[in-house]
C-alpha cells in the first residue's frame, strides 16, 4: 500500500512540475517576439526609391515552433505576396533567416531576412531577399514603417 502511494505522489508530482514547464515555454514563446507582433503599414524600398505603395505587414508569433521564431506574411499582396518564419534572437532584438521557404508561394521560393528590428516599439525596418527575382537573392528590398496598433 505504501508503495503504490508513493508512486501516485511522484506521478502527480511530475504532472504539475511539466504542466509548470509547459506554462514557462508558452510564456517565454509569447514574449519572444512580444515587440514585433502585430500590424505594420510598411512600404518597400530599393536603394533609396519607394518601389511600393504603403501595405499591410502582419507579425504573428509561431505558435507551432520550439525555436524562437515569427511569422511575417503580406496580407495585402500588394509588394510580394509572402508568409515566411523567421528567427528571433532576443538577446541582439533582431530577427532574420538565412532563408526560408514561402508558405503562400505554390513554388516554395526561398526568401532571405536580414536586420529584422522593431525600433521605439512603433517602427520596423527588415531587409529581404526572394528567390523568384529577376536574378534570384540579387536585389535587397528595406521595408520600413510603422506600427498600426498598439
Amino acid at each position: 500500500m505504501k508503495l503504490k502511494k508513493i508512486v501516485i505522489l511522484f506521478v502527480t508530482a511530475a504532472f504539475i512540475l511539466s504542466c509548470q514547464h509547459s506554462e514557462k515555454e508558452i510564456t517565454e514563446a509569447s514574449e519572444t517576439a512580444i515587440h514585433a507582433v502585430g500590424e505594420w503599414n510598411v512600404s518597400a524600398y530599393l536603394g533609396d526609391s519607394q518601389i511600393s505603395k504603403p501595405f499591410t505587414l502582419v507579425i504573428l508569433n509561431d505558435i507551432s515552433s520550439k525555436a524562437d521564431s515569427i511569422i511575417l506574411k503580406d496580407v495585402s499582396k500588394d509588394f510580394w505576396d509572402f508568409q515566411v518564419k523567421a528567427a528571433v534572437d532576443k538577446t541582439k532584438d533582431v530577427f532574420e533567416t538565412k532563408i526560408s521557404h514561402c508558405k503562400v508561394s505554390e513554388y516554395n521560393i526561398g526568401i532571405k531576412i536580414h536586420n529584422g528590428k522593431i525600433i521605439d516599439s512603433d517602427s520596423i525596418y527588415l531587409e529581404m531577399q526572394f528567390e523568384d527575382d529577376v536574378t534570384p537573392f540579387g536585389n535587397t528590398y528595406q521595408l520600413k514603417g510603422h506600427r498600426i496598433n498598439q
